[in-house]
């Protein structure tokens, strides 16, 4: 079971600070699992990159990868993604989206995000497909990181139909069925 941490890392908005306490609490309770953390940015604050660097140093479950990755990669990343960990600011997301949790969606990786946001909004949306946490300090994150991990098989199987339900409401084909009503409703040069 591979937890991840994905994207651009920017700071307090992303909750990054609450990385080492949550990869460490993580790893006690659920000695099975691993931890990939991925940087894009390499924006991560550096006492956190620091911490959980001394972490990986000396426990081969945690790996952690800088830098951005071609499409390729990305998908690979993913792939490799069981549960993706959004420990975002609940004030920061109220509003904002996360392409990372989209991405969770899109790819069936069930997700761990904040409550009263629109990641939780989301989740609810596409077949309650994340584990959600409240205040969003540590131990909140912890404890839904944790249910997440014990609830896995039913938030795998509602991600599984959460990933369906995008394909039809955001994918790629209703995309190109919007570009082409659009066409169908332009008129012709010759009209």
């Amino acid at each position: 079971m591979t937890i991840g941490i994905a994207g651009h890392q920017r700071g307090h908005a992303k909750g990054v600070q609450h990385l080492p306490e949550l990869v460490q609490g993580v790893l006690r309770s659920h000695p099975g699992v691993q931890f990939l953390v991925h940087d894009g940015s390499d924006d991560l604050l550096p006492e956190v990159s620091e911490a959980l660097l001394r972490i990986a140093d000396g426990d081969g479950r945690v790996s952690l990868h800088k830098g951005p990755l071609g499409s390729r990669e990305w998908a690979n990343l993913l792939d490799r993604i069981d549960l993706m960990v959004c420990p975002y600011s609940r004030a920061e997301y109220r509003l904002s989206s996360s392409g990372i949790h989209n991405e969770a969606i899109a790819n069936a990786i069930p997700s761990v995000v904040p409550s009263d946001t629109t990641l939780s909004a989301a989740a609810k949306e596409f077949c309650d497909c994340s584990a959600i946490f409240g205040k969003g300090e540590p131990a909140s994150i912890l404890a839904a990181t944790r249910d997440a991990l014990d609830d896995f098989e039913r938030l795998a199987e509602a991600a599984q139909r959460g990933a369906r339900k995008w394909r039809e409401v955001n994918g790629p084909a209703k995309l190109v069925d919007a570009f082409l009503a659009m066409t169908r409703r332009q008129p012709s040069a010759d009209s």
